[in-house]
């Protein structure tokens, strides 16, 4: 995208699905009315340190099905974030800047790297407190975190296809308006 788009101050919303981007377009930073990123099914390995700071309007961002490694702190700016789709990068660990995302309603970052190696790794889940849908799918917990237990709003949790033996029950005392718990393809033989 050329740099002379960030004259389209009134653009609110992209749809790139299936291109070749390796990195979002500088560009977008300047533009503070977006309110929808569609850049699914790139090649995006990277993004630059800044790329969110002025999307403070930003509802959607979709970046699932890229090459992504980490996500910048800049992500933290974008307070009006409802959904983000993550799914199908590299991620190794959630960005703590997400912690300001407050308003965030549907977060999926299954088919990543996620693990409990970082015992601080989910901690962001304690202020996602207005979350309704995650999906933690093919990832490598072990265990579900804790952590999700300051999700009260939660009415869909999915974590099929890690390497979960067993499922805290105790969980669902907190998780009172889930409706959907999708355990499959684990090596769970209780719930305990």
């Amino acid at each position: 995208l050329p740099d002379s788009l960030s004259g389209a101050s009134s653009l609110a919303e992209i749809f790139a699905f299936r291109n070749r981007f390796t990195t979002l377009p500088s560009c977008l930073a300047k533009l503070d009315q977006m309110i929808v990123l569609q850049f699914a099914a790139n090649r995006i390995a990277s993004i630059d340190d800044h790329a969110f700071q002025r999307l403070t309007t930003l509802a959607t961002l979709q970046l699932a099905c890229n090459r992504l490694t980490s996500l910048p702190t800049s992500i933290g700016a974008c307070t009006s974030l409802q959904t983000l789709c993550l799914y199908g990068n590299q991620l190794d660990t959630l960005p703590s800047a997400l912690r300001k995302c407050v308003n965030l309603r549907e977060l999926s970052v299954g088919s990543n790297r996620l693990s409990r190696a970082e015992p601080a790794a989910f901690d962001v889940f304690k202020s996602l407190t207005q979350l309704v849908e995650l999906t933690l799918d093919d990832n490598a917990l072990l265990e579900a975190p804790a952590q999700l237990s300051y999700c009260t709003a939660l009415r869909q949790l999915r974590l099929n296809c890690n390497g979960l033996s067993s499922f805290p029950v105790s969980l669902l005392r907190h998780l009172t308006g889930l409706v959907v718990l999708s355990l499959q393809c684990n090596r769970i033989k209780s719930l305990k």
